[in-house]
């Protein structure tokens, strides 16, 4: 089945605002005001959707949500619970297999057996509930093809983990003030956990320390920018930080057994 398609360039309406939780909040709820109003091809897309599942075709099902996903983002509303259920079923369920299962061969590890497939071997113990110490010569684990990229979607508060433009899952974020989160096409260039934070303004914060605003784990792209948890809960869904990208800390924690470095990450508005 073909990938589907991540618009980098989508006419995502262009907002003049400084965003923030009460105006992403609003635009989700103008949005959902229109998801009723379809055009013939939206319409044909929910009928095949409709169909592939009736017949437990999910993998075709996935893929037509996900194009209605990155093309039509005033429809995510509309399909939004039906593409986290068909997402968990193919990326986060072990008991169904959609491609020849991993048979461990004696002296692999978790680790090397996730280089094969391009992902992190922490989203391979996730995803077959397995330890890595407890790996067994002959053990079946079920695998998907890497690597994961995600986009960022800064009005709308919003980072999308996708597999070669399959949906996986999104999750909220807090942002930079003033317009101060770069936009562009970046890569993870480094996984660190339990960082140590280094004040731009003078001082350093040792891992572990509960006054780190850099959580538990970080995702750096480059320039003194990344991807990381926060010690501030009520920061998600707002423009506040100094430049970095921030989620709540389950979530980090999902995004870091996700993302791998080298991973693909657009930023944009």
């Amino acid at each position: 089945v073909d990938a589907a398609h991540v618009d980098e360039d989508s006419d995502i309406e262009q907002a003049s605002w400084q965003p923030d939780a009460e105006q992403a909040t609003q635009r989700r709820k103008t949005a959902a005001k229109h998801v009723a109003v379809l055009t013939p091809d939206v319409a044909a897309r929910l009928q095949k959707i409709e169909d592939f599942l009736k017949s437990d075709q999910i993998l075709e099902a996935h893929q037509e949500l996900s194009e209605i996903y990155w093309k039509h983002r005033e429809h995510r509303p509309l399909i939004q619970k039906q593409i986290d259920e068909t997402a968990s079923i193919i990326f986060t369920t072990p008991e169904r297999q959609f491609a020849e299962p991993h048979f461990v061969d004696y002296g692999e590890t978790l680790g090397s057996i996730a280089k094969k497939y391009n992902v992190p071997w922490q989203y391979l113990a996730r995803l077959n509930r397995v330890d890595p110490d407890d790996l067994q010569a002959g053990q079946q684990l079920k695998v998907v093809q890497g690597p994961f990229g995600a986009v960022v979607d800064l009005n709308e508060f919003c980072l999308t983990v996708h597999a070669h433009g399959w949906y996986l899952h999104c999750y909220s974020i807090g942002t930079g003030a003033h317009d101060g989160t770069p936009t562009g096409e970046f890569k993870v260039e480094e996984k660190l956990d339990n960082p140590t934070w280094y004040n731009p303004d003078g001082g350093v914060v040792e891992a572990d320390d509960p006054e780190n605003p850099l959580g538990e784990f970080w995702l750096g792209l480059g320039n003194h920018i990344g991807i990381h948890g926060t010690i501030d809960p009520d920061s998600i869904g707002k423009a506040v930080s100094r430049g970095c990208i921030h989620l709540n800390d389950g979530d980090i924690d999902e995004v870091f057994a996700l993302l791998n470095v080298g991973s693909k990450v657009i930023v944009r508005r």
